[in-house]
């Protein structure tokens, strides 16, 4: 009951998460989220932990920080975040991954996360076959386009390229909850 309550209260303070298409085909979403009496320090804290501690373990995940500066409230972090597994051949199959950089930007009060996904990459585990597709190409919907091992791939690009934005939202609803949860000093 009380997780329910905070769900609601959370995402009554968060600004709609937008998800487009940029310039170069890659989808992106942004979203900002009001944290009452939080200070910049504690968010900065909150967004560093999360990315060392929480993202590694949780779906397969593979991430890193690229760049943090305290003092311009800014993280930015880049890495595979595991969406599915797609049938292969012969009882093999694809380990579906967004290719994404996020930026978390922190003041007093409040932060805004924009992940973008310019790819996916997927893994084959007969043959540990590695192909990485551009967003453009198959969202939201493959657009027909030469893919590398074709054969193997068509059918997961089909599956997996519409499903993107439902991935960035899992993504960033995690993010949120875990950023969002300010502790007293003690």
């Amino acid at each position: 009951m009380l997780f329910l309550l905070f769900g609601v209260l959370l995402f009554n303070t968060a600004k709609a998460q937008e998800i487009t298409k940029n310039e170069n085909g890659a989808l992106e979403l942004k979203q900002v989220v009001i944290v009452e009496n939080a200070t910049k320090n504690a968010l900065f804290t909150n967004v560093r932990s999360m990315i060392s501690d929480a993202l590694p373990t949780s779906n397969n995940s593979k991430n890193s920080i690229d760049y943090s500066d305290l003092e311009s409230g800014v993280i930015i972090t880049k890495g595979l975040f595991y969406i599915g597994d797609a049938k292969g051949n012969f009882g093999c199959k694809w380990h579906i991954y967004d290719n994404y950089t996020m930026t978390v930007k922190v003041k007093d009060g409040k932060y805004q996360i924009s992940i973008k996904v310019p790819s996916i990459t997927l893994e084959y585990s007969g043959d540990k076959t590695t192909a990485i597709i551009e967003t453009k190409q198959i969202y939201p919907q493959y657009d027909g386009s030469k893919l590398p091992s074709y054969v193997k791939l068509k059918q997961a690009v089909i599956e997996y390229g519409p499903k993107i934005p439902e991935s960035m939202t899992v993504l960033a609803k995690s993010l949120i909850e875990k950023i969002s949860k300010v502790e007293e000093d003690f």
